[in-house]
C-alpha cells in the first residue's frame, strides 16, 4: 500500500502543466526586466549532449532506488512512497514524457536561464553554482527542506549538475533535453520498481 493519496493522471498533467506555466511567466518578465542574455542553442550537438548527460543521473537514481527497495524504514523510501510514487501511480509513458518535458521547459528556464544567469552577472560562477542550486532544492522541498536534508541536499546536488552542464554547454536546449528525459525516466522505472512490481507479487499465481 501506498502510504500518500495517488493524483490522477489528469490532475497530475494540470498541476504540473500551471506550476510549469508559472515559471515561465515568472522566467521571462524577469528576464525582460533584468535584460539577460538567454540563448537556446537549438541544434542537435546540444540535444546530444543533453541526453548523454542525463546517464549519470539515471544511474544515480538506480542506485537510490535500489537502496531504498532494500531499506524500507528509511528516509528514501518514506519518500518515495509518500511523495514520489502518488504523483507518477497513474502516469503512462506519453504522460511521462509530458510532464518531463514540462518540467525541463520551466524549471530549466526558470533556474538555470534565468536565476542562474542573473547571479552569474552579480557574483560570478561559484557563488551562482551554490546559490541557485540550494534555491533548486528549497523551491521543491520549502518548509521541509531541514526535515528531509538528505533528499533535500541530493536535490542540491542535481541542481549543481545541471548548472555546470548548462555553463559547460552554453545551451539552455541541452539542460532541457537532461531533465525532460531524466524525470521520464524516473517515472517509467520508479512504477516498475515499486508499483508494478508489487502488484505482480500480489497476484495469485
Amino acid at each position: 500500500m501506498l502510504a500518500g493519496e495517488s493524483l490522477s493522471k489528469r490532475e497530475v498533467l494540470i498541476l504540473a502543466g500551471l506550476s510549469e506555466l508559472f515559471l515561465v511567466i515568472l522566467s521571462l518578465v524577469w528576464i525582460y526586466f533584468a535584460d539577460l542574455n538567454v540563448t537556446l542553442n537549438a541544434s542537435l550537438d546540444s540535444a546530444f549532449i543533453g541526453a548523454i548527460a542525463t546517464i549519470p543521473l539515471i544511474l544515480f537514481n538506480v542506485c537510490l532506488s535500489t537502496y531504498a527497495a532494500k531499506n524500507k524504514k528509511s528516509i528514501w523510501f518514506s519518500f518515495l512512497h509518500t511523495t514520489i510514487l502518488p504523483l507518477c501511480k497513474n502516469l503512462d509513458p506519453v504522460s511521462a514524457l509530458v510532464v518531463g518535458i514540462m518540467a525541463g521547459i520551466g524549471e530549466e528556464l526558470f533556474f538555470r536561464a534565468t536565476v542562474a544567469n542573473h547571479l552569474i552577472l552579480l557574483f560570478g560562477i561559484s557563488i551562482s553554482a551554490l546559490l541557485s542550486s540550494l534555491l533548486f532544492s528549497l523551491m521543491h522541498f520549502g518548509n521541509a527542506f531541514l526535515k528531509l536534508l538528505p533528499i533535500s541536499l541530493v536535490y542540491f546536488c542535481v541542481g549543481a549538475y545541471l548548472f555546470t552542464e548548462y555553463v559547460w554547454s552554453k545551451s539552455l536546449l541541452s539542460v532541457i533535453v537532461t531533465h525532460a528525459l531524466y524525470n521520464w525516466f524516473a517515472i517509467i522505472y520508479l512504477r516498475s520498481k515499486f508499483i508494478e512490481s508489487h502488484h505482480l507479487s500480489k497476484s495469485p499465481s
